[in-house]
């Protein structure tokens, strides 16, 4: 009933009145309507943040403060998501690191293969992680991808692993 008393309301214009009456109800389709159409876009986050909305908080925050919304997606368990927005807010060692804790390698290499400019980055755990990702792959690959494995062991130095895929 709060939901069509707030109808009505809504169609009368008194939008306050709507308002509390949909939030009353947690019609969260209703209460985002209004606070939209009113431009009250800070308190529609924090209605979002009162009603643990984890899902609308990081797609709201996905373009303007991607370094935020990766921690929802975190929240959201949606690692590739927040690793994106990392990588976008500036931060793509955190971003690789994130997907290989997760073990996302192939992730973590996508995202390695568009950092042009290491300057300023810390390239001790960048390595670190990158290691990591071939060591986990290479193998992987050897039946499937004989090339690609010994891609993966030649920037290990791995020579044990180079002989075996390079040598049938």
């Amino acid at each position: 009933h709060f939901v069509s008393a707030g109808f009505t309301y809504e169609r009368l214009g008194d939008f306050d009145s709507a308002l509390r009456l949909y939030k009353q109800d947690k019609f969260d389709f209703g209460v985002e309507k209004i606070l939209r159409n009113q431009g009250k876009i800070e308190e529609l986050v924090k209605y979002w943040r009162e009603t643990g909305n984890t899902s609308r908080l990081a797609t709201h925050f996905e373009d303007n403060d991607p370094e935020q919304a990766a921690g929802f997606y975190q929240e959201l368990n949606d690692y590739r998501k927040a690793s994106g927005c990392l990588a976008r807010a500036g931060k793509p060692v955190e971003a690789i690191k994130l997907l290989v804790d997760k073990k996302l390698y192939e992730d973590a290499l996508r995202i390695r293969e568009n950092i042009m400019d290491t300057n300023g980055l810390d390239e001790a755990r960048l390595n670190a992680s990158m290691t990591r990702c071939y060591q986990e792959l290479a193998p992987r690959y050897e039946v499937s991808d004989p090339e690609r494995a010994l891609g993966f062991y030649c920037k290990l130095d791995d020579q044990e692993g180079i002989r075996r895929v390079a040598i049938p």
